[in-house]
């Protein structure tokens, strides 16, 4: 479990790591919670797909729910993201990154739970700078939780950090059972899966996705929409 004494130990670590600051970080949550959300999205039959024609060739097979559209979060899962957008949560971030002043994201805007299938891929991209629906908040840290048990890294899936968005991935990430991965949100933050998941048809890629903003303006330029590569 952490703490503020976790995300200080981790500080330097995490601002730090290459290419730009980030941590992975296993048995993130108490593994009982974990598979409760897990069980709750195995269960779920309707799910969110964005259909834009413009997005298609970047994301395929890429399902979402989110509290703000037609396909809500299954009540175990909200549990989880209740947690991360809590008090503790933010000032273990703070401390972890040394960012202040965090500010969660109640309507999980582009984030919330995320479901790749098989054949499934996120391009490399970097994310919006700005809340979508709030233009004074600005988009610092993102926060990503794999809840998939018995994960083989032979299926794929795994989190590419990049430098830049063209050239070969200097980290790549399995999407282990209850590892957190937490990196800052910036300009240059290249990151996706961009090959096709080789699961099984009955298995997902499923994560929970936290995006945390602040108020005060990043020194680095803000891009206002996601840009794929």
């Amino acid at each position: 479990m952490f703490s503020i004494k976790k995300g200080k130990s981790l500080n330097s670590t995490y601002n730090s790591n290459e290419p730009f600051p980030h941590v992975v970080i296993d048995n993130f949550l108490p593994k009982n919670l974990v598979r409760k959300a897990y069980k709750s999205l195995k269960q779920t039959e309707e799910w969110g797909y964005d259909e834009l024609e413009w997005i298609q060739p970047f994301q395929q097979h890429k399902w979402q729910l989110d509290d703000e559209g037609d396909f809500p979060v299954p009540y175990r899962t909200k549990d989880v993201i209740k947690f991360l957008n809590s008090p503790l949560t933010l000032n273990f971030l703070t401390a972890l990154t040394g960012i202040p002043n965090l500010i969660p994201d109640e309507e999980t805007s582009g984030g919330g739970v995320h479901k790749i299938t098989k054949g499934g891929k996120l391009n490399i991209h970097t994310d919006y700078g700005k809340h979508p629906t709030y233009s004074d908040l600005y988009r610092r840290i993102n926060l990503l939780l794999y809840i998939n048990p018995n994960w083989d890294e032979s299926w794929g899936g795994g989190l590419h950090l990049k430098k830049e968005p063209v050239g070969e991935s200097q980290i790549v990430i399995t999407p282990l059972f209850n590892r957190a991965v937490i990196f800052n949100t910036t300009d240059i933050s290249y990151h996706g899966h961009p090959d096709p998941l080789n699961c099984p048809e009955n298995e997902a890629r499923y994560s929970l996705a936290m995006y945390y903003f602040t108020k005060e303006k990043p020194d680095h330029n803000v891009k206002e929409f996601v840009n794929f590569f």
